[in-house]
């Protein structure tokens, strides 16, 4: 997965997770600046284009994703268009993309119902995250037998590529419903997660910040070093959705903007 958080702002992507560094102190800062605004009345400065929506993503969608990946993140772990496609073929409900109100594409959210598999693959050193096969990932048809779920990515950008902090908001927001969509069975589903380094992050130096972040959402450590060189995260699907940030109670107007292609 690779997740960009920079400053007090996000860009979650590429959970195999990928997480582009992402200072901590961004995640009460959203927490915060959420309840100024829940989609009515005036919209904050940083707000321009809101209202945000998810919706599934296409072959040009998932285009896009993969030139978006070149520019923000080292090549070795940006995932080529090729792998990319062949992975949304099998399972396009597992992608999906933000967009502002005006249908401009603003990042992009990524969960891959995988075999158990691919993740001991990933953890024992001999399969990097890009390596996954068509035959690791479940179909759409059969995401209620995948007990694992794999964060390939999770951006939220302006055009400049500067993380955009109301567009992971409404991400966020949108997660219950993403599973929901999907199918997947909550209370028997993992999630999984690896923490990689932004591109313009200088070489060697750790993406603590990003490693903060999985941590708060409940994620711990299965590994401390991958084939890609960073560690593997794991959390309960069922104890992330039990979060604050998920309950009704914060997030009684998630996923308003939600849609499938069903409703498309």
């Amino acid at each position: 997965m690779d997740w960009l958080i920079e400053n007090k702002e996000w860009i979650f992507s590429g959970i195999g997770v990928a997480i582009i560094p992402f200072c901590i102190k961004g995640v009460n800062c959203l927490l915060r600046r959420r309840r100024k605004w829940d989609g009515n009345g005036e919209e904050p400065d940083d707000l321009l284009l809101a209202p945000y929506s998810l919706q599934q993503a296409d072959e040009d969608d998932i285009r896009w994703i993969a030139l978006k990946a070149v520019d923000l993140y080292d090549k070795k772990d940006s995932v080529p268009e090729d792998v990319k496609m062949a992975w949304f073929k099998k399972n396009p409900k597992g992608f999906w993309v933000i967009k502002n109100r005006l249908g401009g594409r603003m990042g992009s959210f990524e969960l891959l119902p995988i075999k158990r598999i691919a993740i001991e693959q990933m953890k024992n050193k001999t399969m990097r995250e890009r390596d996954k096969e068509t035959d690791h990932i479940y179909s759409s048809e059969n995401n209620k037998k995948a007990d694992c779920v794999y964060i390939e990515n999770l951006m939220a950008i302006n055009n400049d590529n500067i993380p955009n902090q109301w567009a992971f908001r409404e991400c966020l927001l949108s997660v219950k419903d993403i599973v929901k969509e999907m199918g997947l069975t909550i209370d028997r589903v993992k999630v999984y997660a690896m923490p990689v380094r932004e591109f313009n992050t200088e070489k060697g130096k750790r993406c603590s910040s990003s490693e903060k972040l999985l941590q708060k959402l409940g994620f711990w450590k299965i590994a401390k070093r991958t084939k890609q060189g960073y560690p593997l995260y794991c959390a309960e699907l069922s104890d992330i959705l039990s979060l604050p940030l998920f309950t009704p109670k914060r997030a009684k107007k998630g996923v308003r903007n939600l849609k499938s292609d069903q409703e498309r």
